[in-house]
């Protein structure tokens, strides 16, 4: 819900403030908090799997809850997606559709695709994980109709300025809560050290653990929370839409502490017409704020500054308050000595020394001094009773003051209603209605007949007319959005409207089976079945009519080489380099995975100067580079159709509409299937794409990539014995693996040959996932 604010030269509006559901509970708490909207998981297809999650059950009666303040929520469907997977995913876009969600959040391009296809009328926001950083990227998210773009954590406050003055896209950005060190949606990190991906909501957060180089030890990669408090006013005067808190694995008392303080602020920047915050109710919201727990507080990467700052290697990276060290451990439980107050109800971490994830619970039974007790005092030894694994010597974090969720009959909550948009046309003798459902014509134009008189003092006008009309007193279907005409100077009785809407309501409601069984019939059925054909001719077209160029490039061996001057040992049609490197016109060109808004232009010349030497082939890591390259073939009227443009890692390609999706709108010739997909998966997709498939068959790929000052390079390893590589490049701090990636070949698919990091023949080689089932 935006609020204006007038300036005198400018009219701000206070953005949407977005909160986590990480359960039914927390999303209504965070509504009743001041909340404009929460953001919500399904039990599947979501970036946070160890969060409980919502029904859809649940989420019927949270949208007609939320809708009833004029609130929204919106699902989350932000991990990538399997090409097994897209016949279930489609069931589920079926339910929110009907549910009628407000936009759903998405990671992977091929949802996009069956949305745009098959659900036009839902609404899309691009995920962080889809990792647009800069105007070249939304440019990218506008060509395929998403509405709002959540910006990569890592774009710089001075970055946004640029960003938000170059489109009218919706923008919204993080402003609390845990950060990620890596760059979204391009980390490996877990899924490298056991298949846990972060990209599919599993990530164990590996980051966060101490690791060991030649000169000691330290929480390298583990950052401090985001804190915006006092950075809100710069984020309105940028037009920043959504405001989003983070923590969906978070509990109700920090949802609704966080929510309270953030409130507190744009409440109070609304009431006074200005951006300036008073110190005094920043001090207030800072001490609502203290009581939601958490890790030190920072600007995250909105600064050059804060990048510095933003990881305190030689301290351990928890959230939480630190209130005592694990001292003997039993069957039962395990004994603390205590620096702070504990009371059951609260919630603890048992966090090991290594960084690793320890077990996090509520206490529901304490022994102090060998009897029961609620409350345990500073310097007092207390039993607390679990069945978790408790690691030894582990160190005890409260993470959540005694339990005070609301206690909520999930049944007092109403299911959501149906609801319809209305067009009313309103003349002299008569008043029409159409309904809509899902922006879909539903009955036929119903009409009440009837002469009204000329207006001698009031005439009815939209505001009068819908203060009537408006939601009826029903527990079966509501209003939506109006689209009303008046016929001018016209009078109607309040008491005759009020019949007219009672009539209209019940007509709804009689005809509401009606409407749900031709919608049926002419939506879902029809949608299921034209997917379904769709997919049938991809596989059809790919086993009998795919063409001699598709098939060449089927058959192609890429290598990636620093220059093309580099002599390589390993067999291949295609040299790749970098694009700020030395090159010929025949070379393909890999354009990096991050360029900020201010080095935008000068990639820009750099790609100019690779198509005036006549480069035909382009290897792009992210989609903002699509965007560029084709917006550079305008401007030197060079045809882009004769490009041979290729996806690779760490863009990431899991399935076959994903696929569709950027070769319809930017004719790509060849997609790298994502780098973390298991042999069965890429087999999956390779027999379901009609175009070029290539694999990542060799290489070191970079495993995280952050802007963070990273106080160590070159080897380290962690308490498992597990190698890694951090180096610094091009202002960026990055993790490779100390084996290569190296995957045999695959039927029908073309393979990549990554030597930018890595030498051919390593002996140290490791099939990633190539083996297991990704999850």
């Amino acid at each position: 819900m935006t609020k204006n604010i007038n300036n005198k030269n400018n009219k701000y509006q206070i953005p949407e403030l977005l909160a986590p559901g990480g359960n039914f509970e927390c999303a209504v708490v965070a509504l009743k908090s001041g909340a404009d909207a929460v953001y919500v998981g399904l039990k599947e297809f979501n970036a946070r799997a160890r969060s409980e999650n919502l029904s859809i059950e649940e989420l019927s009666r949270l949208i007609e809850f939320a809708e009833t303040s004029n609130k929204k929520v919106y699902v989350t469907l932000n991990i990538l997606i399997k090409e097994t997977e897209l016949n279930d995913l489609f069931a589920v876009l079926q339910k929110l559709s009907k549910l009628q969600i407000h936009a759903v959040i998405v990671q992977d391009l091929g949802i996009v695709k069956i949305i745009n296809d098959f659900f036009p009328e839902i609404t899309v926001h691009a995920s962080t994980q889809m990792a647009i950083h800069n105007s070249m990227g939304i440019k990218f998210s506008d060509s395929l109709n998403i509405k709002r773009v959540i910006l990569e954590r890592q774009v710089t406050m001075e970055e946004l300025s640029l960003i938000s003055s170059k489109t009218t896209t919706e923008l919204e950005v993080f402003v609390h809560g845990a950060l990620c060190c890596s760059l979204s949606g391009t980390c490996l990190f877990s899924s490298w050290m056991g298949g846990h991906s972060g990209n599919r909501g599993k990530c164990k957060q590996p980051c966060r653990r101490r690791f060991f180089n030649k000169d000691g030890n330290g929480f390298f990669f583990s950052t401090h929370d985001l804190y915006s408090l006092d950075l809100l006013p710069k984020l309105i005067e940028n037009n920043i839409a959504s405001l989003k808190i983070e923590g969906r694995l978070k509990k109700a008392d920090y949802v609704e502490n966080t929510v309270k303080a953030y409130r507190l602020i744009l409440d109070t920047i609304d009431e006074t017409q200005s951006l300036k915050i008073d110190n005094k109710i920043l001090g207030q919201a800072k001490a609502i704020l203290q009581k939601a727990v958490s890790r030190r507080w920072s600007h995250g990467f909105y600064s050059a500054e804060s990048f510095n700052n933003l990881i305190k290697h030689d301290s351990l990276g928890v959230s939480g308050s630190l209130i005592g060290t694990v001292e003997e451990i039993k069957k039962n439980g395990f004994s603390v000595k205590l620096s702070k107050r504990l009371h059951v109800g609260d919630r603890i971490r048992v966090q090991p020394r290594s960084g690793d994830d320890g077990p996090a619970f509520t206490v529901t039974m304490m022994t102090v001094n060998g009897k029961p007790n609620k409350l345990a005092r500073r310097n007092d030894t207390a039993f607390i009773h679990c069945n978790k694994e408790i690691p030894y010597h582990s160190l005890v974090y409260k993470i959540g003051e005694t339990n005070n969720e609301m206690t909520l009959n999930i049944n007092n909550f109403p299911l959501n209603r149906t609801k319809f948009d209305l067009e009313i046309n309103v003349t002299k003798s008569e008043i029409s209605v159409q309904p809509y459902f899902n922006k879909t014509k539903v009955g036929d134009i119903w009409v009440h007949s009837e002469e009204f008189s000329e207006a001698k003092k009031h005439a009815l006008n939209n505001e009068s007319f819908l203060k009537t009309f408006d939601t009826p007193n029903s527990d079966s279907v509501k209003a939506g959005n109006y689209n009303l005409s008046i016929e001018e100077n016209l009078f109607i009785p309040a008491s005759v409207l009020k019949n007219i809407k009672r009539d209209f309501w019940s007509y709804i409601e009689n005809k509401l089976q009606d409407f749900a069984t031709f919608y049926t019939d002419n939506y879902i059925v029809k949608r299921e079945k034209e997917f379904s054909k769709l997919r049938e001719n991809l596989r059809i077209t790919n086993n009998q009519q795919s063409t001699p160029e598709v098939n060449r490039e089927r058959k192609t061996r890429t290598v990636a080489t620093a220059s093309f001057h580099d002599r390589t040992r390993v067999n291949h049609d295609v040299i790749c380099v970098p694009i700020f490197g030395k090159f010929n016109g025949k070379v393909e060109v890999i354009l990096p995975p991050f360029c900020n808004e201010f080095e935008l232009r000068e990639l820009a010349n750099r790609v100019d100067n690779a198509l005036n030497k006549g480069v035909k082939r382009f290897r792009v890591t992210s989609l903002y580079a699509l965007s560029l390259i084709k917006e550079r073939c305008e401007v030197l009227n060079i045809n882009y159709d004769q490009l041979k443009i290729c996806t690779s890692y760490p863009l990431p390609i899991a399935n076959s509409m994903a696929a569709m999706a950027i070769i319809d709108e930017y004719s790509l010739n060849k997609v790298q299937a994502t780098i973390e997909l298991e042999k069965d998966a890429i087999m999956q997709l390779s027999k379901n794409l009609p175009y070029a498939l290539e694999i990542y068959g060799y290489g070191r790929p970079q495993l995280l990539i952050t802007r963070a000052k990273v106080a160590v390079d070159g080897e380290i390893k962690d308490v498992m014995e597990n190698h890694f590589l951090v180096k610094h490049q091009q202002n960026l701090a990055i993790i490779y693996p100390k084996e290569v990636l190296s995957i045999p070949g695959i039927n029908q698919c073309a393979v990549f040959i990554d030597l930018l990091n890595a030498r051919a023949f390593e002996e140290e080689q490791k099939d990633f996932n190539y083996n297991l089932n990704w999850n």
